[in-house]
C-alpha cells in the first residue's frame, strides 16, 4: 500500500511540475539530465554526460553510447566526431563512415570536408575518405562559394577548390566569403574584396561581419553600424551593439538603455523591457534580464519569462535549458510567427577613423612557449586613464593606480601574445563563464560576447565565428587565450610597446 501511495505521489508531482511549466510558457520534452546539450539544427543533436559525447532524437533520448570526446556541428548526413583522440565521420545513428584517423576534422559542405592529417597538413576529402587536394596553407577553412581561406607565414589569402592560390596570402586576418564578399583586415581595419580580391570595401572599420542578405555589421569607434556591399552605411553607428540579423533582417540590438531589435536602415522594429535580445531562430528569441534567460516570439510577446540559467536557440520546435547552470534538457514552445516588412533604407555617407594595431599569426607547427612565467617585473605606469598595463612574463598587472595580482602571467606562444583571460576580462569589468565539460570560455562585456574553446582556433564574436590567432590553451592551471582578439571583439584599443614587451589596453 506505501509503495502504491509513494507511486501516486511522484506521479502527482511529475504532473504538477508538467502544468507548472505549461503554465510558463513551455512544455519540458525531456527533463535536465545532460551536462551540455546542443540545439536542434537537423533531426538529432548532440548531448554530453560525464566528458563524452552522444547523438540525441527529438525527445532529447540518447540513441547512441557515450562513445565520442568531442563532436563538431551537425550539419549534413556526415558528422565530425572525435574517438581515442582522432577525429572521423559518423552517421545520425553513429555508424562509422570515415575512420578516426584525422587530427582536426570539419564540416562537410557540398560534398567537402577539409581534415588535417596526422603530418600536421590539411587536406580536402570526399565522402568517401579521399582525398580530393591538399591546402597550400598551414591552416586552412572549408570551402566557401568556391574559395577557401588560409593561412600561411602569418598572413591570410584563398586558393581554389583545386589547391591553387588565387588571392595573395597578404591579410592579417580574413573571414569565408559570403554573398560574394569576404571581410578582411589590413592595416589593422577592417573591409572586404570581392572574389578576384579587389576591394570592394576599402579597410576602414575596426570590426566587420560576414555578408548576409546584402549587409554586414561593422564597428567604427566603439560604436556599431550596417552597411551594403557597396560600402554605403544603411544605418547610423550610434549602437553598442549589433548582433547577426535572422532572414528577414531583423538585427538584435542594444542602444544605451534600450534593447531589441532593429532594421537594416537603423530603424527599431521592436523595442523590450530586457537587457539582451538575440537572434531570432523559428519566430523565437531569446531575452536576457537580470542574469536569467527566456524566449519571445516575433510580436515581442513574452512566451517564457527569463526564469532558466540559461537556453539555447529553438529550431524544429525544440531549445535546450538548464535551471540551475549545471543541467540541461529540451522544452517545446507555443509559437505564432508574425510577419514583418523592413521599411525602405537610408544610406547616409562613411566616415573613417584609424586606430593603432599590433597582430602576430599563430604556427600550425605545435606551440612554443617564449618568455616562461618567471618574471616579478612590474608592467609600465599607464598612460592614460581608462588603462590597464602588463608585461609579458611578469604576474603584476596596473590599473590606474591600483596593482593587481595576475594568477599568470602573460605569455608569447609562437609570437601570439596570450594572457590570462579571467584576470584580463575582470579587470576590464566583464564577466567570465567556464564550461569544464567543453573547456568553453564565455566572455561578456558591454553587451558583446565572445566564445572560445581550448584547442580551437575558431572562436565567436557576437555569434559570429571569428579566426583565433591562437588556440585557447590551458597553463599551469591558468586558461590563457590570444590577446588580440580579445581586445578586437571587446572594442578596446591597444598599444604595444615591443623594447619593453609591454602591453596597454584601452578600454571604455
Amino acid at each position: 500500500m506505501k509503495k502504491t501511495i509513494t507511486v501516486l505521489l511522484v506521479l502527482l508531482l511529475v504532473f504538477a511540475a508538467g502544468l507548472s511549466a505549461s503554465a510558463a510558457g513551455y512544455t519540458v520534452v525531456c527533463s535536465p539530465q545532460y551536462n551540455m546539450a546542443e540545439s536542434f539544427e537537423s533531426s538529432v543533436t548532440k548531448v554530453s554526460k560525464n566528458s563524452k559525447w552522444a547523438l540525441a532524437d527529438t525527445n532529447g533520448t540518447a540513441i547512441t553510447g557515450y562513445n565520442w570526446e568531442a563532436m563538431g556541428d551537425i550539419t549534413s548526413e556526415y558528422i565530425p566526431a572525435k574517438k581515442g583522440g582522432k577525429w572521423g565521420y559518423i552517421t545520425p545513428a553513429g555508424a562509422e563512415l570515415i575512420p578516426y584517423q584525422y587530427t582536426t576534422a570539419g564540416c562537410f559542405k557540398n560534398g567537402v570536408a577539409m581534415v588535417q592529417k596526422s603530418d600536421g597538413k590539411y587536406a580536402y576529402i570526399n565522402i568517401y575518405g579521399d582525398v580530393i587536394f591538399h591546402s597550400p596553407f598551414t591552416y586552412s577553412f572549408s570551402p566557401s562559394e568556391g574559395a577557401i581561406c588560409g593561412m600561411i607565414n602569418g598572413l591570410y589569402g584563398y586558393s581554389d577548390t583545386e589547391g591553387n592560390i588565387i588571392i595573395h596570402p597578404q591579410f592579417e586576418m580574413a573571414f569565408d566569403f559570403h554573398e560574394g564578399y569576404a571581410a578582411v583586415k589590413f592595416g589593422g581595419k577592417w573591409g572586404f574584396i570581392t572574389s578576384y580580391g579587389a576591394y570592394s570595401v576599402k579597410p576602414a572599420y575596426d570590426y566587420a561581419s560576414d555578408f548576409k542578405n546584402g549587409y554586414a555589421v561593422c564597428r567604427l569607434n566603439g560604436k556599431y553600424g550596417i552597411i551594403d556591399t557597396a560600402g554605403t552605411r544603411t544605418s547610423s553607428f550610434d549602437f553598442d551593439y549589433i548582433g547577426p540579423p535572422d532572414n528577414s533582417n531583423r538585427y538584435p540590438a542594444k542602444a544605451g538603455t534600450v534593447s531589441g531589435f532593429i532594421h537594416a536602415n537603423g530603424e527599431w522594429l521592436l523595442k523590450t523591457q530586457y537587457d539582451f535580445c538575440y537572434q531570432y531562430t523559428d519566430g523565437v528569441a531569446r531575452v536576457y534580464k537580470d542574469g536569467k534567460w527566456g524566449y519571445i516570439d516575433e510580436t515581442g510577446t513574452e512566451l517564457v519569462p527569463p526564469t532558466f540559467a540559461d537556453c539555447g536557440e529553438y529550431h524544429n520546435g525544440r531549445a535546450p535549458y538548464s535551471l540551475d547552470g549545471v543541467l540541461w534538457g529540451y522544452l517545446t514552445l507555443n509559437v505564432k510567427p508574425a510577419e514583418t516588412t523592413p521599411p525602405a533604407v537610408d544610406t547616409p555617407t562613411p566616415t573613417v577613423t584609424p586606430t593603432p594595431d599590433n597582430t602576430t599569426s599563430p604556427n600550425t607547427d605545435g606551440p612554443t612557449i617564449q618568455n616562461p612565467a618567471s618574471d616579478s617585473t612590474r608592467p609600465l605606469t599607464p598612460d592614460r586613464e581608462n588603462c590597464i598595463s602588463m608585461k609579458i612574463g611578469s604576474k603584476i598587472a596596473l590599473k590606474g593606480i591600483d596593482e593587481r595580482t595576475l594568477s599568470a602571467p602573460p605569455v608569447l606562444i609562437d609570437g601570439t601574445t596570450m594572457i590570462p583571460v579571467r584576470d584580463v576580462v575582470e579587470l576590464l569589468g566583464g564577466s567570465i563563464a567556464w564550461n569544464a565539460e567543453n573547456q568553453r570560455i564565455n566572455i561578456s562585456l558591454n553587451y558583446i560576447t565572445i566564445s572560445m574553446t581550448v584547442g580551437s582556433k575558431i572562436g565567436y564574436v557576437a555569434g559570429i565565428p571569428t579566426p583565433m590567432q591562437q588556440a585557447p590553451v590551458l597553463l599551469n592551471g591558468s586558461t590563457l587565450v590570444p590577446l588580440r582578439n580579445v581586445v578586437d571583439g571587446l572594442n578596446c584599443e591597444l598599444k604595444w610597446i615591443d623594447t619593453q614587451q609591454n602591453i596597454y589596453i584601452y578600454y571604455k
